[in-house]
């Protein structure tokens, strides 16, 4: 099954504008090098007190659509 794997480091100053609504998607490039646009709602429910960092695993679909993310 095809996936993407990316690392993510964002303070919580970072973050406060998705949290005001001013920002939706956050833009990451995979360790291949592709850019992906992901909706901050996927990625909410990772952030801690200190912010969100860490690494993701997305996965995909045979037809390659995205199925699940999860944190590596």
């Amino acid at each position: 099954m095809a996936h993407s794997i990316f690392s993510i480091s964002l303070t919580t100053r970072q973050i406060l504008p998705f949290y005001e609504g001013s920002k939706h998607r956050i833009v990451v490039k995979t360790e291949r090098g592709t850019t992906i646009s992901l909706p901050w709602s996927v990625l909410q429910p990772y952030v801690t007190d200190s912010g969100l960092t860490g690494s993701f695993v997305i996965t995909y679909d045979a037809a390659g659509k995205w199925k699940e993310m999860r944190k590596l």
